[in-house]
Protein backbone atom coordinates (compact mmCIF):
# COMPACT_ATOMS: atom_id res chain seq x y z
CA UNK A 1 0.00 0.00 0.00
CA UNK A 2 2.83 2.43 0.70
CA UNK A 3 4.27 2.01 -2.80
CA UNK A 4 1.07 2.14 -4.85
CA UNK A 5 1.19 3.59 -8.35
CA UNK A 6 -1.77 3.90 -10.74
CA UNK A 7 -0.56 1.30 -13.25
CA UNK A 8 -0.76 -1.34 -10.52
CA UNK A 9 -4.54 -1.25 -11.09
CA UNK A 10 -3.89 -2.80 -14.51
CA UNK A 11 -0.74 -4.86 -14.08
CA UNK A 12 -1.67 -7.02 -11.08
CA UNK A 13 -3.72 -9.22 -13.44
CA UNK A 14 -0.54 -10.13 -15.34
CA UNK A 15 1.15 -11.68 -12.28
CA UNK A 16 0.08 -14.98 -10.70
CA UNK A 17 1.15 -16.64 -7.48
CA UNK A 18 1.55 -20.11 -8.96
CA UNK A 19 1.01 -22.19 -12.09
CA UNK A 20 -2.34 -23.79 -11.06
CA UNK A 21 -3.79 -20.33 -10.44
CA UNK A 22 -2.62 -19.17 -13.87
CA UNK A 23 -3.94 -22.30 -15.63
CA UNK A 24 -7.32 -22.05 -13.90
CA UNK A 25 -7.68 -18.39 -14.77
CA UNK A 26 -6.74 -18.96 -18.41
CA UNK A 27 -9.22 -21.86 -18.64
CA UNK A 28 -12.10 -19.65 -17.47
CA UNK A 29 -10.95 -16.82 -19.71
CA UNK A 30 -10.92 -19.21 -22.68
CA UNK A 31 -14.36 -20.64 -21.86
CA UNK A 32 -16.16 -17.37 -21.23
CA UNK A 33 -13.97 -14.62 -22.67
CA UNK A 34 -13.95 -15.82 -26.28
CA UNK A 35 -17.65 -15.08 -26.80
CA UNK A 36 -17.31 -11.62 -25.25
CA UNK A 37 -14.24 -10.90 -27.39
CA UNK A 38 -16.13 -12.01 -30.52
CA UNK A 39 -19.06 -9.76 -29.60
CA UNK A 40 -17.04 -6.64 -28.75
CA UNK A 41 -13.91 -6.95 -30.86
CA UNK A 42 -10.31 -7.11 -29.63
CA UNK A 43 -9.71 -3.53 -28.49
CA UNK A 44 -13.07 -3.02 -26.75
CA UNK A 45 -12.59 -6.41 -25.06
CA UNK A 46 -9.18 -5.30 -23.77
CA UNK A 47 -10.78 -2.09 -22.53
CA UNK A 48 -13.46 -4.09 -20.73
CA UNK A 49 -10.88 -6.50 -19.29
CA UNK A 50 -8.58 -3.81 -17.95
CA UNK A 51 -11.55 -1.68 -16.82
CA UNK A 52 -12.74 -4.62 -14.74
CA UNK A 53 -9.16 -5.05 -13.48
CA UNK A 54 -9.11 -1.41 -12.33
CA UNK A 55 -12.50 -1.86 -10.63
CA UNK A 56 -11.15 -4.94 -8.86
CA UNK A 57 -7.97 -3.18 -7.78
CA UNK A 58 -9.88 -0.17 -6.46
CA UNK A 59 -12.26 -2.50 -4.60
CA UNK A 60 -9.31 -4.31 -3.04
CA UNK A 61 -7.92 -0.99 -1.82
CA UNK A 62 -11.35 0.11 -0.57
CA UNK A 63 -11.66 -3.13 1.42
CA UNK A 64 -8.46 -2.13 3.21
CA UNK A 65 -6.48 -5.19 2.25
CA UNK A 66 -2.82 -4.82 3.17
CA UNK A 67 -1.33 -7.59 1.03
CA UNK A 68 -0.62 -7.10 -2.65
CA UNK A 69 -3.27 -8.24 -5.09
CA UNK A 70 -2.03 -10.70 -7.73
CA UNK A 71 -3.79 -12.73 -10.38
CA UNK A 72 -6.58 -12.28 -12.85
CA UNK A 73 -9.29 -14.40 -11.21
CA UNK A 74 -11.32 -11.39 -10.04
CA UNK A 75 -11.20 -9.78 -13.48
CA UNK A 76 -12.12 -13.04 -15.19
CA UNK A 77 -15.05 -13.46 -12.80
CA UNK A 78 -16.15 -10.01 -14.03
CA UNK A 79 -15.96 -11.35 -17.60
CA UNK A 80 -18.05 -14.34 -16.47
CA UNK A 81 -20.66 -11.89 -15.12
CA UNK A 82 -20.76 -10.16 -18.53
CA UNK A 83 -21.09 -13.56 -20.24
CA UNK A 84 -24.07 -14.62 -18.12
CA UNK A 85 -25.95 -11.44 -19.00
CA UNK A 86 -25.19 -11.67 -22.72
CA UNK A 87 -25.43 -15.44 -23.20
CA UNK A 88 -27.49 -16.99 -20.37
CA UNK A 89 -28.79 -19.82 -22.57
CA UNK A 90 -25.47 -20.87 -24.11
CA UNK A 91 -24.22 -24.30 -23.23
CA UNK A 92 -20.78 -25.12 -21.88
CA UNK A 93 -19.26 -28.52 -22.51
CA UNK A 94 -17.90 -29.97 -19.26
CA UNK A 95 -16.09 -33.17 -18.36
CA UNK A 96 -18.29 -35.75 -16.74
CA UNK A 97 -17.44 -38.80 -14.66
CA UNK A 98 -20.36 -41.18 -14.45
CA UNK A 99 -21.42 -44.79 -14.59
CA UNK A 100 -20.36 -44.93 -18.24
CA UNK A 101 -16.88 -43.63 -17.46
CA UNK A 102 -15.35 -40.38 -18.64
CA UNK A 103 -17.15 -38.20 -21.12
CA UNK A 104 -18.46 -34.74 -21.77
CA UNK A 105 -21.87 -33.19 -21.39
CA UNK A 106 -23.32 -29.86 -22.28
CA UNK A 107 -24.68 -27.83 -19.41
CA UNK A 108 -26.29 -24.38 -19.44
CA UNK A 109 -23.67 -21.69 -18.82
CA UNK A 110 -25.80 -20.07 -16.13
CA UNK A 111 -25.82 -23.38 -14.21
CA UNK A 112 -22.01 -23.65 -14.35
CA UNK A 113 -21.71 -20.04 -13.18
CA UNK A 114 -24.24 -20.59 -10.37
CA UNK A 115 -22.28 -23.63 -9.19
CA UNK A 116 -19.11 -21.53 -9.19
CA UNK A 117 -20.84 -18.74 -7.30
CA UNK A 118 -22.20 -21.22 -4.76
CA UNK A 119 -18.68 -22.57 -4.31
CA UNK A 120 -17.39 -19.04 -3.73
CA UNK A 121 -20.19 -18.40 -1.24
CA UNK A 122 -19.33 -21.57 0.68
CA UNK A 123 -15.67 -20.54 0.62
CA UNK A 124 -16.58 -17.10 1.93
CA UNK A 125 -18.57 -18.56 4.81
CA UNK A 126 -16.20 -21.38 5.76
CA UNK A 127 -12.71 -20.05 5.08
CA UNK A 128 -10.68 -19.67 8.28
CA UNK A 129 -9.03 -16.53 6.86
CA UNK A 130 -12.38 -14.85 6.29
CA UNK A 131 -12.74 -15.83 2.65
CA UNK A 132 -12.00 -12.39 1.22
CA UNK A 133 -10.82 -13.83 -2.11
CA UNK A 134 -14.05 -15.83 -2.48
CA UNK A 135 -16.11 -12.76 -1.62
CA UNK A 136 -14.05 -10.79 -4.12
CA UNK A 137 -14.90 -13.29 -6.89
CA UNK A 138 -18.61 -12.97 -6.12
CA UNK A 139 -18.44 -9.20 -6.07
CA UNK A 140 -16.65 -9.01 -9.40
CA UNK A 141 -19.21 -11.32 -11.03
CA UNK A 142 -21.89 -8.88 -9.94
CA UNK A 143 -19.81 -5.93 -11.21
CA UNK A 144 -19.41 -7.66 -14.59
CA UNK A 145 -23.15 -8.33 -14.81
CA UNK A 146 -23.95 -4.70 -13.98
CA UNK A 147 -21.45 -3.49 -16.61
CA UNK A 148 -23.12 -5.73 -19.22
CA UNK A 149 -26.59 -4.43 -18.33
CA UNK A 150 -25.39 -0.84 -18.60
CA UNK A 151 -23.74 -1.53 -21.98
CA UNK A 152 -26.98 -3.07 -23.27
CA UNK A 153 -29.16 -0.24 -21.94
CA UNK A 154 -26.85 2.32 -23.57
CA UNK A 155 -27.05 0.32 -26.84
CA UNK A 156 -23.28 -0.14 -26.84
CA UNK A 157 -23.86 -3.88 -27.12
CA UNK A 158 -26.69 -5.26 -29.21
CA UNK A 159 -27.77 -8.86 -29.39
CA UNK A 160 -28.19 -10.52 -32.74
CA UNK A 161 -31.74 -11.74 -33.62
CA UNK A 162 -30.75 -15.32 -32.73
CA UNK A 163 -29.29 -14.35 -29.33
CA UNK A 164 -31.12 -13.88 -26.07
CA UNK A 165 -29.63 -11.78 -23.31
CA UNK A 166 -31.08 -11.40 -19.82
CA UNK A 167 -32.83 -8.17 -20.72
Amino acid sequence: PGRFVVWHLFTYVLVHRDLPHLVGSMFFLFCFGNAINAKLGHLPFLGLYFGLAAAGGLSWIALGQQEALAGSADTIMGIVGVFVVLYPRNDVRVFNVGANGLGTRERPAFLIVLIGMASDLVGTLTSPAGGISFLFHLGMEVVGAVVAVVLILLSLIESEPYEQNLL
